[in-house]
């Protein structure tokens, strides 16, 4: 099939975006695969949360201190977004990728050598650097898809992505069981900085490509040389509501990641191995859902209903796992639906309702409230559970703001009309 050149111009100003445009195809399978190993560091954890508890440091540490080391994660990431996302606004966006990835490498090795040093003051501070490198290169993948693709391609192309994060997600949770396979459960840490080796060299083929787009048309990808931190003034109401319904919905997601492994086999005596195969199933119908999503998100008015009812899955689910004793598997075959559904429909409604010339501290905005959540949330979930003993309560939050997060999608329901089209256009740029 022949392709429509007009298909791929800027909306804002009619002009040619890309030289050739079959290159995007290249720089999707990049972009998705850059983040894998920061990704699958990321959920890692809670595999081998275990060990890392009892044989990882001396003296060994409680669930809080387990809880620090998830939210270090973050802790840089409350600041860095509003500095990196003006800085793709400014610069190219390889740039800011290929040194993010650089830190994410290097943090997850302090984490590692912290572990043979049995240093928990070191495995902190690689977390600590480890989460500058994750936040910085998801929001250059974010502002990556939305300047290489548009319309209906939007929403497939971040559907890939997701596809993919899920993929490095359930790599994160059955590491621990190639590990111990391989004789001993450390060598999951390794395992981790390989795959940020190949992310590194994911972000240059990228880097490549952006860069023989830019030597062929240098305004490909025109930049807003003003861009900085004040650039935040310009993000729109509706931008804030699709960031609180991320704060709610991606934390839930996230915080119960980092200790799902435990909770199985705390609550149904599961080995360490088979708790982490079990809390992976909550990512078995993304690679299904996620490609049939981005076509039905941008050819019905379906986009926000789905978000909404994503959100009430979630709750019920957890209300499932918290409340019952019925077999896992069931709650977390619910959960991979919401978990799929809904970073692609926030990721993908975002350059609808801002201008292109702030898409990277739109997507920084991102990073911001999914750090403030897991920053407060992962201590604040080993407190709970090293109080009542079990992980009931916490499901029970878990509940009330995936409901919180539905109720909001039903706000922007009945606010934002550019939400409820088929085939919605971008907001021009300013």
């Amino acid at each position: 099939m022949a392709i429509d050149p007009t298909a791929f111009l800027d909306e804002a100003n009619g002009k040619p975006r890309l030289c050739n445009t079959k290159e995007r195809w290249s720089v999707l399978v990049c972009v998705a695969f850059m983040p894998f190993g920061v990704h699958m560091c990321y959920k890692m954890t809670s595999g081998i949360q275990t060990h890392l508890m009892n044989d990882a440091y001396d003296p060994p540490i409680d669930t809080m201190q387990y809880g620090f080391l998830n939210s270090a994660v973050s802790w840089f990431n409350l600041v860095v977004p509003f500095f990196a996302g003006p800085l793709i606004d400014r610069k190219s966006t390889r740039l800011v990728a290929i040194i993010a990835l650089i830190i994410g490498l290097l943090g997850q090795s302090m984490f590692t050598f912290s572990v043979y040093n049995k240093s928990f003051a070191l495995g902190v501070l690689g977390r600590g650097v480890f989460g500058i490198g994750e936040g910085a290169v998801v929001i250059a993948q974010g502002a990556a898809i939305a300047q290489w693709f548009s319309g209906a391609e939007l929403t497939f192309a971040i559907a890939m992505t997701e596809v993919v994060h899920c993929l490095s997600n359930f790599a994160g949770k059955i590491a621990v069981s190639i590990a111990l396979s391989m004789g001993g459960w450390e060598i999951s840490l390794w395992i981790g900085c390989g795959l940020c080796v190949l992310g590194l060299l994911a972000g240059c083929m990228f880097g490549i490509l952006e860069s023989r787009q830019e030597l062929c048309n240098h305004l490909a990808f025109e930049k807003n040389l003003d861009a900085s931190c004040a650039s935040v003034s310009l993000l729109t109401k509706s931008l804030w509501i699709l960031l609180a319904i991320h704060l709610l919905g991606s934390n839930t997601e996230h915080l119960f990641d980092t200790i799902s492994a435990n909770f199985i086999q705390s609550k149904w005596h599961e080995s360490t191995s088979n708790a982490a195969w079990i809390s992976s199933l909550n990512y078995t119908s993304s690679i299904v859902i996620l490609p049939f999503l981005s076509f039905i998100v941008d050819r019905t008015m379906l986009r926000l209903p789905l978000a909404m009812l994503a959100c009430c899955a979630m709750g019920g689910a957890h209300l499932l796992l918290g409340l019952t004793t019925e077999a896992p598997w069931i709650a977390l075959c619910i959960l991979s639906v919401p978990q799929a559904i809904m970073p692609t429909i926030l990721k993908a409604s975002t350059p609808l309702v801002v201008s292109p010339s702030v898409w990277g501290m739109a997507f920084g905005a991102y990073g911001v409230a999914e750090s403030a959540g897991k920053t407060v949330g992962s201590p604040l979930i080993g407190y709970i559970r090293d109080q009542d003993g079990n992980y009931t309560n916490v499901e029970l939050g878990f509940a009330a703001a995936s409901f919180i997060a539905a109720a909001l999608v039903l706000i922007l329901l009945l606010t934002e009309p550019r939400l409820r089209e088929k085939n919605p256009r971008r907001r021009p740029s300013k």
